[in-house]
């Protein structure tokens, strides 16, 4: 599925506008398409609530950490979403909105979507190269993880070999460049 129109707004960096050093520049979905028009790079989502204290943990250890931050800044356009967000979202005439039916204070469809309707928080969900088939990974990462995880599917690797094999190879061992 490919991304294309799109509604939604949230204060971040502006497009020009660099992230502090050592800090991942955090968009909106929407600066991120805009971007991805010109210069294509894989999207990585960072589904999160204002109350999830992993959500909190990992923006305070692993996105923090400026050699992830610097990796996440140069080879994706790392969003941040909030999976309890009231706002619409519609991309190519599809419209996801938020939902008060589901969980204790509602979820964003987007969210679901994203996360192919297995949410926790956080989940990090990445796109593939025609902004479709989100791959996810939930829970708290830890830099190495989650650097293996962006690797696997940012570098292609899903495409020539399975997640455990990936692990066995490259595991502990792997060094991103």
């Amino acid at each position: 599925m490919v991304f294309g129109l799109l509604t939604f707004s949230a204060s971040t960096f502006d497009e020009e506008e660099e992230a502090p050093k050592g800090l991942v520049k955090w968009l909106n979905i929407e600066e991120a398409l805009q971007l991805f028009q010109d210069d294509p790079k894989r999207i990585v989502v960072n589904i999160s609530t204002d109350w999830c204290l992993p959500c909190k943990q990992m923006e305070a250890s692993t996105f923090s950490d400026p050699s992830l931050a610097k990796y996440l800044n140069e080879y994706f356009y790392a969003v941040k979403f909030n999976a309890e967000s009231e706002e619409s979202v519609t991309i190519r005439g599809n419209t996801y909105e938020y939902n008060n039916r589901f969980g204790r204070n509602g979820v964003h469809g987007l969210a679901i979507h994203l996360s192919n309707g297995e949410l926790l928080y956080p989940t990090i969900a990445i796109l593939d190269e025609y902004l479709g088939n989100p791959n996810n990974l939930s829970g708290f990462q830890n830099v190495d993880d989650l650097t293996l995880f962006l690797d696997y599917f940012g570098k292609d690797y899903h495409k020539k070999v399975e997640w455990d094999v990936f692990l066995e190879t490259y595991g502990k061992n792997h060094v991103t460049k």
